[in-house]
């Protein structure tokens, strides 16, 4: 293990290798967090038209799959009783069969159907407080992808045990990237850079913008960087959001199979053609942690990533996958 005084983050430099500036860019609040979407075209309208196709693509997929609206297609399935089938249509049947797959092969560390966990540590609104023993064991109960069960055929979907719900927070935005790229190529573009929450995409030519790793010790050192084009990166970690409960730090990621949050200072790194797998599988490796979140990892095909873990002393050990290391460096 390498041992490095550094903090892992994804960093974009803007216009790194695209030798000429975007033909559209727009910044928006969207998802619950911040957007860019930048756009190369044959021409500035075209390239306008696809900025936007790529906003409407963001505000289907939250209309369908947010837990924070009440209208949207998942809060109706949350609503349901046990057993009682939902029409949910065939993209949010979709999206829940990916989510699925991603809990099987993790061995449940992600899973769709965590949210009443979220809900008991007070992670989704409402009070913040360490559960007791035996709510936490009756809540784990309510958690299990297997008890998820979808008709592809007819596009519905039901939880079969009482107190199960679905929240997609691990995916939805990696699968709302997609969309958007898809949009995007509809409507003419060329090329595209999207950075959703620090979720990134590019697609086609044109934009080859730096993927990196910089020192918190110094914001302006670039350690190193790899050129990103046709591919996405997500990058997930305990580091990021903390809340203090009877004076200890608890991180927002939960692992499912124990109830708990994963243990402090994880993070993954992943990169892979589409982002709704980059985005699943960052989650699934900061709680398997470092050497079963990396065997996941090489398991997948196309699929490479980067790990670290702080240790008592403040250093991170860093360690990927065995293509991680011949991914395109740049300077």
């Amino acid at each position: 293990m390498i041992h490095l005084k550094l903090l892992l983050l994804v960093f974009l430099v803007q216009g790194s290798l695209a030798g000429e500036p975007p033909l559209e860019e727009q910044v928006r609040y969207v998802m619950g967090t911040t957007a860019t979407v930048q756009a190369w075209a044959s021409g500035s309208e075209t390239a306008a038209n696809a900025v936007e196709a790529a906003y409407a693509a963001f505000d289907r997929v939250d209309s369908l799959m947010s837990t924070w609206r009440d209208d949207s297609v998942i809060s109706s399935l949350n609503r349901s009783g046990p057993g009682q089938w939902v029409e949910v249509g065939p993209e949010v049947c979709h999206l829940l069969r990916e989510a699925k797959a991603v809990a099987l092969a993790s061995q449940g560390a992600f899973d769709p159907t965590v949210l009443p966990l979220v809900r008991l540590w007070g992670f989704r609104g409402g009070q913040v407080a360490l559960p007791d023993s035996a709510a936490l064991a009756v809540t784990r109960l309510m958690v299990d992808h297997r008890q998820l069960e979808l008709d592809q055929v007819t596009g519905r979907a039901r939880l079969l045990e009482p107190g199960m719900a679905v929240d997609l927070g691990g995916i939805a935005k990696g699968y709302a990237l997609d969309c958007a790229a898809a949009a995007m190529r509809q409507t003419g573009a060329t090329g595209g850079v999207i950075d959703l929450g620090g979720n990134l995409l590019v697609f086609g030519q044109g934009p080859h913008p730096k993927v990196g790793i910089v020192d918190p010790t110094r914001e302006d050192r670039l350690l190193t960087a790899v050129a990103l084009a046709d591919a996405s990166v997500a990058t997930s970690g305990q580091y990021e959001k903390f809340l203090t409960i009877q004076g200890r730090s608890f991180g927002h990621i939960l692992d499912p199979r124990t109830g708990w949050p994963v243990p402090p200072h994880v993070s993954a790194t992943v990169v892979a053609e589409k982002a709704v797998l980059a985005d699943a599988l960052a989650t699934a490796a900061v709680v398997l942690g470092i050497d079963r979140g990396l065997a996941l990892l090489e398991e997948m095909p196309g699929v490479e990533g980067l790990m670290s873990i702080q240790d008592g002393h403040g250093e991170l050990g860093l360690r990927m996958t065995s293509g991680f290391v011949s991914l395109p460096v740049v300077p």
